[in-house]
């Protein structure tokens, strides 16, 4: 279970829990993984901290645990984000610090005791792919569907699991807001209100007609039902592989917030 800070020391550090919550993960209807989080306000910088931990086990029965502390700014671009993933006897850990000044993103691997260190250019907007689910809509935030409802996002994401192979790279992605309203989905007994998009990999085509609306998306794509919350989702969906991440809680700790 995910240990959260004391709220006497979350007041030395001058940040203000707003939200706490679970997933659940299911494949063909089982569940197979949860993740627990939280999300924190810094209220001098208008930062937003997101801690997660997600609970699994393998066909084999060994427990993998992957726990992400994601730091966004006011911009909702990431500055700091930490992944540590344990597996029986294999552990990993990886930092991503983002260097505004010179728009480079510094990234750590460490495993065994041996650390590896690269650096990528990025330009202003990205988001850093990470194994939970809590933060992993970010950059819906840093596009304005409003203007366009299909927008082109870079992810920064690496191919290491347990052993370095190679520094991180980006690659773009296609955001498509579903429907202009938000919709009504059903989770358990709960209605909620949310907003639909669908995200599908970027082709050389679709980044040349990414205005035209009339270019459908591929049959292979993720449906993302995304509340108000600062884009928390309540639910990702591939239903050609059957995989289904849904909220199963979601306390909103500060009524101002929402």
């Amino acid at each position: 279970m995910m240990e959260s800070l004391s709220t006497e020391h979350l007041k030395k550090l001058n940040l203000k829990r707003i939200y706490q919550g679970t997933y659940l993960y299911t494949h063909n209807g089982t569940n197979y993984c949860e993740e627990n989080f939280e999300v924190l306000k810094s209220k001098e910088k208008s930062s937003l901290q997101f801690n997660s931990e997600m609970l699994s086990r393998t066909s084999g029965g060994e427990l993998l645990q992957a726990n992400v502390n994601y730091v966004v700014n006011a911009n909702f671009i990431p500055f700091l984000v930490q992944i540590q993933k344990q597996l029986g006897k294999e552990s990993s850990q990886e930092i991503y610090r983002y260097n505004e000044t010179s728009s480079t993103l510094e990234y750590k691997f460490l495993n065994r005791g041996v650390i590896e260190r690269r650096e990528i250019k990025v330009t202003s907007k990205f988001h850093i792919a990470a194994p939970t689910t809590a933060q992993s809509m970010l950059f819906i935030l840093t596009k304005n569907f409003d203007m366009m409802s299909k927008q082109s996002c870079k992810i920064v994401r690496n191919d290491n699991k347990w052993i370095f192979k190679d520094g991180p790279y980006d690659e773009n992605i296609i955001v498509e807001k579903a429907s202009a309203s938000l919709r009504t989905l059903q989770i358990g007994h709960h209605k909620l209100k949310a907003s639909p998009f669908y995200i599908y990999e970027e082709t050389a085509h679709q980044a040349n007609h990414i205005s035209n609306m009339n270019i459908k998306k591929p049959d292979s794509h993720l449906t993302v039902y995304v509340s108000k919350y600062h884009s928390i989702p309540y639910l990702i969906e591939d239903k050609i592989n059957n995989h289904r991440i849904e909220i199963a809680k979601l306390k909103n700790l500060v009524a101002d917030e929402a």
